[in-house]
Formats: C-alpha cells, structure tokens, sequence
C-alpha cells in the first residue's frame, strides 16, 4: 500500500492548495502503484489506460506550470 504525505498551502479564504510538484509527484507515484493491480487479477489493458491517463495529466500540469512559470518571470523582465 502506498503512503503519501502532502504539503499543503493554506490560504486565508479557508482554501487548501497543493504545490503542483506534489501533486504531479503524486500522480506519477499513483500510476506506478496500480501496476500491481495486474497481479490481483485486474485486466491489463484497462491498468495501463489508466496509468497512461494518470501520466498524461501529470504532464499537462508540468506544461501549464512550466508555461505559466515562464509567462510571469517575462512579464517581470519586461516591466523590470
């Protein structure tokens, strides 16, 4: 069984945010343990959908955060 511990951010509205690197970290550490479900008779073909969607999202937010990470400091450049 796999155990995950989060930071989380805690703004003043009462809301939780968590740090995009852990929750990608997450995902890809989720998709690694599902492999095992092969082994308690799951069907293989949908486990490796499943890991392949859960590494697809994983990457979409590594992109937007690289994008949005890129998109501020230029902005900063420009107006600096």
């Amino acid at each position: 069984m796999m155990h995950v511990k989060l930071r989380l951010v805690y703004v003043v509205d009462g809301t939780v945010l968590v740090p995009a690197a852990t929750l990608t970290a997450m995902l890809r550490a989720l998709a690694e343990e599902v492999s095992a479900w092969q082994d308690q008779g799951a069907d293989p073909t949908t486990v490796g959908a499943f890991r392949e969607m859960l590494g697809r999202v994983a990457d979409t937010i590594d992109v937007d955060c690289i994008s949005l990470t890129s998109d501020l400091v230029a902005g900063r450049q420009q107006s600096g």
